[in-house]
């Protein structure tokens, strides 16, 4: 149930910056509103407001959630780069010591 219904959330997000993708590269919206728009569909699909969303990873008991939050991205592309997701979160703050790792 679980993976279905994080997948349908992901499918959701994915469709919903494909469309603003969209109006951003028809000119019909600015980049600074794009920008914003793009934020806004992260805390609502990814939760970044801290309150967990289906398919929110907590932390096991006994274990304090860190101040930190830790996104794991599935499907890229084979060619994506580090740079690749680093733009992809533009306007977003990213530890910088460590804003992308790849782990398999």
């Amino acid at each position: 149930f679980f993976s279905e219904s994080s997948s349908f959330i992901m499918d959701g997000f994915k469709e919903a910056v494909t469309k603003l993708e969209q109006l951003r590269d028809g000119g019909f919206i600015a980049l600074d509103e794009f920008d914003r728009r793009k934020k806004e569909l992260v805390d609502k699909y990814v939760g970044t407001s801290g309150a967990p969303t289906s398919g929110a990873v907590t932390a096991p008991a006994g274990y304090a959630l860190a101040d930190s939050a830790v996104c794991k991205l599935r499907g890229l592309p084979f060619s994506a780069t580090e740079q690749d997701v680093v733009n992809f979160f533009f306007g977003f703050a990213l530890d910088m010591a460590e804003p992308v790792r790849f782990q398999m």
